[in-house]
């Protein structure tokens, strides 16, 4: 990069710590003068190297990323089911129920945050099911990102017997 401005702001950095934040406050519109020339054609390096980096998997599901996630939550308390990390996004792919109890159902609550998707979800004593099996329909197309978590609350049943599962895979922001 050349010395200019913007070189000089971005000169401890790397494109792991870039973010478009670091830019809102350089300098607004860049008009294409003799002045800005050597900025220009630093924001064009900038943004071809993150092409290079970053564009072939950009919103796309990431290759090897499945992830497997199982809880048995205690009763009455809320539990995290999935919870994404900082620059993570998880696309749940699957959601099932294992109620290993002998007699008693399990009731489930499935939210987002404080957003209820399902309540009074019944999963019968001796059961496996998928979220379609007991909903009627298949999980929905969610995805979450970092301060998205799932969480389940049993609020009725043995807890102990009862597993929840989930699969997903990763994708870039």
């Amino acid at each position: 990069m050349r010395n200019s401005e913007i070189a000089n702001q971005l000169n401890s950095q790397n494109l792991d710590t870039v973010l478009a934040s670091t830019f809102s406050t350089v300098g607004g519109r860049t008009f294409p003068d003799a002045r800005s020339s050597d900025g220009l054609a630093d924001l064009r390096d900038i943004v071809n190297a993150y092409r290079a980096t970053h564009l072939v998997a950009y919103g796309n599901v990431l290759p090897s990323s499945g992830v497997f996630y199982a809880i048995q939550p205690a009763n009455s308390t809320p539990t995290n089911l999935i919870s994404p990390a900082i620059q993570e996004v998880v696309h749940l792919n699957g959601l099932s129920f294992h109620n290993e109890s002998g007699s008693t159902p399990a009731e489930i609550t499935i939210s987002v945050g404080d957003a209820i998707l399902s309540s009074q979800i019944i999963v019968g004593p001796n059961t496996n099911a998928s979220w379609q099996d007991i909903i009627g329909y298949n999980v929905p197309n969610l995805v979450l990102s970092a301060g998205q978590n799932l969480i389940v609350n049993i609020t009725a049943g043995e807890t102990e017997k009862t597993t929840i599962t989930a699969s997903a895979v990763k994708s870039c922001l």
